[in-house]
């Protein structure tokens, strides 16, 4: 018969596995749709969040080395932000890539599982960045760190 410790034990490595299979299970939407003008308007949905995030940012390179390095060209034409939060361009000083980031201006969360929409860009329609480049969410403090994927084409 399994001792109380083992069967801890084993509960314990369970659901550290399933807490990493659910932060895989993340993904970042990117809905794209041309506009009259030429431009190209991207939505972006978070599926599947992992913690309660507080922040949300595209165009940010995926290693944690080289994290606050934008990878995008171009920047936006507009930012758009759902209810709750804050979004905007973030570029170097020293003329480097931009990326775009959101942050939560209040204190609803949302809850761990859900899908957050309501992320928009109107962008210039040659920067493939807003496609394929990465995204990275910040949790709040007692949830997970940083969680960072690349964005897939919905």
């Amino acid at each position: 018969m399994m001792s109380f410790v083992t069967a801890l034990m084993l509960f314990c490595v369970y659901m550290g596995h399933a807490s990493m299979a659910a932060e895989n299970r993340t993904s970042v939407q990117v809905h794209e749709k041309q506009l009259h003008n030429g431009n190209i308007r991207y939505q972006y949905q978070i599926v599947n969040a992992p913690c309660a995030v507080v922040n949300f940012s595209i165009g940010v390179y995926a290693t944690k080395a080289n994290a606050d390095e934008g990878e995008l060209n171009l920047a936006p034409l507009q930012v758009r932000s759902p209810t709750g939060w804050d979004g905007g361009v973030y570029a170097p000083e020293n003329g480097g890539k931009a990326h775009i980031s959101w942050i939560k201006d209040n204190y609803s969360i949302n809850q761990i599982g859900s899908s957050l929409t309501g992320f928009e860009v109107v962008a210039p329609p040659a920067e493939q960045a807003y496609l394929k480049g990465h995204w990275r969410l910040g949790c709040l403090k007692s949830h997970a760190p940083s969680i960072r994927g690349q964005i897939v084409l919905h």
